[in-house]
């Protein structure tokens, strides 16, 4: 038998129900059970997630559940776990949101059961406390927050919460007093008296070692809201309750160690509270600080996106007031109320010179709320009247936009021109120049680059430096001699361009354009004979003729992810060269769920699955309630004539997860394959799944590209083997997936609370239950995903409640694994940024070696220090051979700095003894290498690497995001085999820019990164035997240690979030002389004689992409030759007149501005 139930009965209490669940936890509730009045706020949410960590259980209470003759909703709740519970828990109790068990100092609940375990029924009286003067408390625990009370012999506290033994429960009276048929007791054992059930006599008031503190008002703003309920009784409460209640005459801390305890559980969870002191003085001295109110008086007018307006005065003065301006309880700035203010002087105040306007930062116009307050020179509060109220907060928000300024000016052929400059300040008024601007092609980006031309002429007519000007050159791969739109915004707010979008005419030469028009022709005429003489074979061929000498004579272009086409034809032939048609194998479920689909896209779609070399598969259709007589028609029909088919049917609609589930729960294969109702397979995505398939495989994931309404394809995600922090920022995997059917049904399926992300929870469950090793990626295409206007594959903004849900399945994933995180999208995107907290306080060591370009080596070593403030922090600088009179003047400051160690090496600049020798002068748990040219400016920059060992434990080695000083990319993750040995991902790249799969924004295991600023665990390092200093003295070092430390089983890591300046090889210069050359190439060659085969396949770069040229653009091209499909192909298959549509063009210069983002959803 269980020793304890606390019974919550709750309506909208999602602001503090989590410290309430928390803290009856910690003292020693051994279940908590949350009934939900029907909430419409998150209060749901947040108890699942509490559930995770906490022996929380929930249930919905709704207005027709176990109805009582005689009891209220309440009373009927009640009552039920009275009678459900009568055999199974020794002791009940039910307490409200407000209410708090508090036990004395080191109390634990099992002690107080036991001291009344003589009894049937005992009581604690309630202990009211007071709004503590606050006009609101977010982000405060309760506990900590509200301190002050009113007598503790006040008859309010005559109310009692009590205890009882359901077994001996005859009837539940009140929410304060239960029938047990004989006497209930107080906690000195005595009977207690009752003036009515469930309130003492006064005299009877008891308040020993154990509690109930009833937080009835919650703050000025609080008791706003809860007016706003009812009682369940149906009355409303209102300001005579709060006056009444309201009382603060007694600071009283009884609470405060519970609240210590609760903040330290909670932020060990992730979850983020205004700090709670450990020392009571402090505490005390801060109430009375804060009840201390300041007599000038204020009226504030407004706030807008702008500026804060107003004016105030001190009673008796004449000089005008300064005030402070506090936001989210930080001081933002201070200000004299001066300004002339007539109507305050025509008034009874008679003062002319009291007004005020103050600008708000912008940070703070982010569209999220935040709280306003004022204080005088002293500190002291200043309250105001707004909005008809006298207060001393007031809640804002805001969105500011900030101002653009430029064009496109007259576009000449194949090229974009025109001037951009933006104001982000509140003023508009000082307007940046070197924008970054994004080009799209339609939809798809293709290049970022940065605006930083001479324009004298704008320069003079809008006073504003004068490198503002772009000049964008067609790139080749999209000119096809066609007219496209093209379209230029300033990033990163995504602001378009005045005179965007342009349509621009990128017709080639004379010649190649009459070629590329007979194409087209040719392309046509195919087209309609292969639909209107289907059996005319002879046509048929001679236009296959013809439409092969069309594609001979027109000029080839690079095959890329733009020129993507005839790539996958050859992908396509490669693959087909493998297949033999079987049904030898697993049975492979294909589960689709259908709900209103366009009728030829779902024929379509059916029909790509029985189209499929593998045989043996069952084709399951569900029907969720789509109300569509068609599609039901089509399915019965198409069953009628395949018994691979199975069908069944709902009347209701209950959403994607649920329709899935009904598939899978009648599956009878041994895999799971999931398809949508209008996408298609390629028709030998089966078999070359099953090809991969090893005993200890759980889960296969392939390519994908997506397929618009027209049957081009375009877009391919050429995805990364398994890439588990990958995952954790975008469900990557996505298209074509198989699991295993056992581990599915395992995990429980899909959930419809996730529907919109449900594939990525269900994948996130999954992972959770095997090893790395048995999740493969096949890295091949088998997917087209139909782009339609509604579908997330054009854009998320279709499907926004998409972006929460996938909030909601990472966070729930995390919380699973007790990793503390806050979880938060990339605006209009389902990529996700994890951040977790808090981060523990580590030992670090940051070893910058230098010799000499003493002003980048202090500026360095200042902004290491200015911005690393919760950490043991050790700088270790290796002197190598500076002679300049400024490199001894710094190295003597910095001999007498506490934090710092300087090494004297006065050999042969060896950049890895160098490190090597430094990591043995330190004991520090971890290590950052750092270069001289590298500069940090966020203070929270060596925390978002450490967070990356907290995700996962077997993570090495943590790099960044590293910018030139224009801002554009230098490193974002090492690309290896790429140009020979190594290559940075991305570089030149505006740093607003995503990056193919959103890989620039996004953290995600990486192959190696730079040592210019690279986080490694000590005994990870030593491990590998550090950095080779015989064989590898300059370059690749970096490479080679991140290689080594992959092949003992640990992870590299690159995270975006961590962007720092990178003025590339500043201190040691450039490879220009023979000598160093030479060496170069040395060690270059060392490298591929010691990775030669690992070099040669980056397991997170597709096989796809060309090792020179741009990467994540430029394709190998597969080792089949193309030839044009046969005349039985279907449209679906990408037919001949797409090659020929999308192969128009010259071939492209060797150097061309021009990267594409890649597939962003």
């Amino acid at each position: 038998m269980t020793q304890s139930l606390l019974v919550l009965f709750v309506k909208n209490e999602e602001e503090n129900i989590l410290e309430w669940l928390c803290h009856h936890a910690e003292i020693g509730f051994d279940q908590i059970l949350v009934l939900d009045n029907q909430s419409v706020d998150k209060t749901a949410m947040v108890v699942e997630k509490a559930a995770y960590f906490l022996p929380v259980s929930y249930m919905l209470w709704k207005d027709d559940m176990h109805l009582s003759a005689g009891l209220n909703k309440q009373g009927a709740a009640y009552d039920y776990c009275m009678h459900k519970y009568r055999s199974t828990i020794e002791w009940l109790c039910f307490l409200d949101a407000d209410e708090f068990l508090i036990p004395p100092p080191g109390g634990h609940l099992h002690e107080l059961l036991d001291q009344m375990s003589f009894s049937w029924c005992f009581s604690i009286n309630w202990m009211t406390f007071g709004s503590s003067n606050l006009e609101a408390a977010g982000g405060r625990l309760v506990m900590e927050a509200f301190t002050q009370r009113g007598d503790q012999n006040d008859p309010v506290n005559g109310h009692v919460k009590t205890f009882f033994r359901p077994s001996r429960a005859l009837q539940i009276i009140n929410p304060h007093y239960v029938d047990v048929g004989g006497p209930v007791f107080n906690l000195n054992g005595e009977p207690i008296r009752w003036t009515i059930e469930g309130v003492t006599h006064p005299e009877d008031i008891l308040h020993t070692g154990w509690r109930i503190h009833h937080y009835i008002i919650r703050s000025r703003e609080h008791w706003v809201r809860r007016m706003s309920r009812k009682q369940p009784d149906g009355h409303a409460r209102g300001w005579h309750t709060f006056s009444e209640y309201d009382q603060n005459d007694i600071i009283d801390l009884y609470a405060y160690s519970s609240a210590r305890t609760v903040w330290d559980r909670l932020t060990t969870q992730g979850y983020t509270y205004f700090p709670v002191s450990q020392n009571s003085e402090d505490v005390i001295a801060s109430i009375n600080h804060v009840a201390k109110l300041s007599s000038i008086i204020c009226f504030i007018d407004e706030v807008s996106a702008s500026s804060l307006r107003g004016w105030a005065h001190e009673p008796g003065g004449d000089k005008p007031v300064t005030l402070q301006l506090l936001i989210d309880d930080v001081l933002v700035t201070s200000f004299t109320s001066d300004l002339t203010r007539r109507d305050v002087k025509a008034s009874d105040i008679n003062k002319e010179f009291v007004g005020f306007i103050c600008r708000i930062p912008s940070k703070y116009l982010d569209n999220v709320e935040h709280l306003l307050s004022l204080r005088d020179e002293d500190g002291n509060v200043i309250t105001f009247k707004a909005e008809g109220h006298q207060r001393e907060s007031l809640a804002f928000r805001h969105m500011f936009t900030p101002q653009l300024i430029g064009q496109l000016d007259e576009t000449e052929q194949a090229s974009i021109r025109g001037w951009a400059a933006i104001a982000r300040d509140t003023e508009l008024q000082n307007f940046e120049t070197r924008c970054h601007l994004l080009v799209q092609s339609g939809h798809r980006p293709v290049a970022s680059i940065v605006a930083d031309l001479p324009r004298p002429d704008v320069a003079a007519a809008h006073s504003i430096e004068g490198r503002c000007g772009f000049s964008f050159l067609i790139p080749h791969d999209l000119r096809d001699g066609t007219k496209q739109i093209f379209r230029v915004f300033v990033m990163p707010e995504m602001i378009e361009l005045l005179g965007s979008p342009v349509t621009i005419d990128t017709s080639l030469n004379d010649d190649a354009e009459r070629i590329v028009r007979l194409a087209k022709l040719v392309d046509q005429m195919t087209r309609y004979i292969s639909k209107t003489m289907a059996d005319d074979t002879f046509l048929k061929s001679r236009m296959q003729e013809a439409a092969a000498l069309a594609e001979a004579i027109i000029p080839s272009r690079a095959l890329s992810i733009i020129n993507y086409i005839p790539w996958f034809y050859r992908h396509h032939q490669a693959m087909s060269q493998k297949v033999r048609a079987t049904r030898h194998g697993p049975l492979i479920s294909v589960v689709c769920p259908v709900y209103q689909p366009a009728l030829h896209h779902f024929r379509a779609a059916i029909q790509s699955v029985l189209d499929q070399t593998y045989k043996n598969f069952e084709l399951i259709l569900h029907d969720d309630g789509g109300q569509s007589q068609e599609a039901i028609d089509m399915m019965m029909a198409m069953a009628a004539l395949d018994n691979r088919i199975r069908v069944t049917l709902t009347a209701e609609n209950k959403g994607i997860s649920d329709a899935t589930n009904r598939c899978i729960n009648i599956a009878r294969g041994d895999w799971i394959a999931f398809f949508d109702h209008d996408d298609l397979l390629v028709d030998c995505a089966l078999d070359r799944m099953i090809s991969s398939i090893k005993p200890d495989v759980s889960i296969l994931y392939s390519d994908e590209d997506k397929i618009d309404d027209d049957g081009c394809l375009f877009d391919p995600a050429l995805k990364p083997d398994w890439n588990y922090r990958y995952l954790l920022g975008v469900n990557y995997i996505n298209h074509l997936t198989i699991i295993r059917t056992d581990l599915v049904r395992k995990v429980g399926g899909l959930r419809s609370e996730f529907d919109g992300a449900q594939d990525h929870d269900l994948l996130l469950r999954c992972v959770e239950q095997i090893e790395a090793n048995r999740i493969v990626h096949v890295p091949e295409v088998l997917y087209h995903w139909r782009a339609t206007s509604t579908s997330t594959a054009a854009s998320v903004s279709t499907k926004p409640y998409v972006v929460a849900a996938g909030v909601k399945a990472v966070s729930s994933h995390l919380g699973r694994r007790n990793v503390p995180v806050s979880v938060e999208s990339h605006p209009g995107h389902s990529l996700y940024r994890v951040t977790v907290t808090p981060i523990f306080k580590a030992s670090v060591a940051v070893i910058i070696p230098f010799r000499d370009q003493i002003g980048s080596t202090e500026r360095c070593v200042t902004q290491v220090i200015k911005h690393t403030t919760n950490h043991n922090l050790t700088i270790v600088l290796i002197n190598n051979n500076s002679s300049s009179a400024e490199a001894t003047i710094f190295i003597k400051q910095m001999r007498s700095h506490k934090n710092v160690i300087i090494i004297d090496y006065e050999q042969e600049f060896n950049y890895s003894k160098i490190n090597n020798l430094a990591v043995e002068t330190t004991e520090s748990d971890y290590i950052v290498f750092m270069n001289n040219d590298l500069f940090v400016n966020d203070d929270d920059w060596l925390d978002t690497m450490l967070q990356e060992i907290l995700i996962d434990d077997t993570v090495g080695a943590v790099g960044g995001k590293f910018l030139y000083q224009n801002r554009t990319v230098q490193h974002c993750g090492v690309i290896i085999g790429f140009g020979g040995v190594a290559g940075h991902a991305f570089t030149h790249e505006s740093e607003f820019f995503p990056g193919y799969g959103a890989r620039a924004w996004l953290a995600h295991q990486v192959s190696a990164v730079t040592a210019a600023c690279m986080l490694v665990r000590r005994k990870v390092f030593v491990e590998t035997g550090g950095f080779d200093e015989k064989s590898l003295v300059i370059a690749f070092n970096d490479i080679d240690l991140c290689l080594k430390i992959t092949k003992l089983g640990y992870k590299i890591i690159v995270t975006p979030d961590f962007v720092a300046e990178h003025h590339e090889s500043l201190s040691r210069g450039l490879e220009d002389t023979p000598e160093k050359v030479l060496r170069f190439n040395r060690e270059a060659s060392l490298m591929k004689r010691r990775w030669g085969n690992r070099l040669r396949r980056d397991p997170f770069y597709h096989p796809a992409f060309a090792l020179t040229g741009r990467p994540f653009f430029d394709l190998v091209a597969p080792t089949t030759e193309v030839s044009l499909p046969n005349s039985h192909q279907r449209k679906e298959k990408v037919p001949t007149a797409i090659v020929l549509q999308e192969t128009r063009a010259l071939k492209r210069p060797k150097k061309a501005l021009m990267t594409a983002a890649g597939p962003v959803r």
